[in-house]
């Protein structure tokens, strides 16, 4: 898990990573559309985007936003959100302020906090934004998280509903339930999205060979991932990574 204020450039940047990560204003307005979702990053919203989610942003070259990577732990069960900043993560996001020179102009791109402060602060930040009432997440949210910690962690296996369900600490009909109110989908539909998320993102941020990130993402072999990508998404592994890298 890192924290670190970031600017970015005149230029809209598309990004996508393999982790999910929390976009919080530190001083401008950023633009940004996650999948099909529009939004903005201002001082009263802040965005989750999900891992393996494309994402588009537009920002000033002075603006810059406080962004925390959740490289170690799954935290958002949503394919992406926007969320309205209140009073307890106000007081998280005044106190990094206050760490910071505001009066100096900053050239990096990017200032890491260090980590001794970034890390418990940013488990405050996420035990304020999952527990509140105006979270994206409801009371069936922490289960459904980890149900999406275990998928994530479980990608290149060959789980089972019922394991999922177990990882989530519910039954299986429970938590059939929960993936119906909250995606419209079944937990296998959802580790089948997740697979060809991961499989898109080593795609665009790696040279891996495609039967490698085949096995990596949880399919039978380089055939079988090409089928799936084409099926459901409409473009093959080689046509993604061409894309890319354009």
């Amino acid at each position: 898990m890192t924290v670190s204020i970031r600017r970015y450039e005149r230029l809209p940047g598309q990004h996508i990573h393999s982790f999910d990560q929390i976009v919080l204003p530190f001083a401008g307005t950023m633009d940004i559309e996650i999948g099909s979702r529009g939004g903005k990053v201002d001082a009263g919203h802040g965005a989750l985007i999900a891992a393996g989610q494309r994402h588009v942003f537009h920002a000033e070259p002075g603006d810059r936003f406080i962004v925390v990577d959740m490289d170690d732990i799954a935290i958002v069960p949503e394919r992406g959100a926007f969320f309205p900043i209140p009073s307890a993560i106000a007081h998280l996001l005044g106190y990094v302020r206050a760490r910071q020179d505001n009066s100096a102009q900053h050239s990096d791109l990017h200032v890491p906090l260090p980590d001794m402060f970034a890390r418990p602060w940013a488990t405050l930040l996420v035990d304020a934004l999952f527990g509140l009432e105006t979270s994206p997440v409801d009371s069936g949210g922490r289960a459904i998280a980890r149900a999406f910690k275990f998928m994530r962690a479980n990608l290149e296996k060959r789980c089972t509903t019922a394991e999922i369900a177990a990882a989530a600490g519910l039954g299986e009909r429970r938590l059939h339930a929960l993936f119906h109110a909250r995606f419209g989908s079944t937990p296998r539909e959802e580790l089948m999205r997740l697979r060809l998320d991961f499989a898109r993102a080593l795609l665009c941020s790696t040279s891996l060979p495609i039967a490698e990130i085949a096995v990596m993402s949880g399919h039978a072999d380089q055939s079988a991932l090409t089928r799936r990508m084409r099926d459901v998404r409409g473009i093959t592994p080689a046509v993604a990574r061409r894309i890319a890298s354009a």
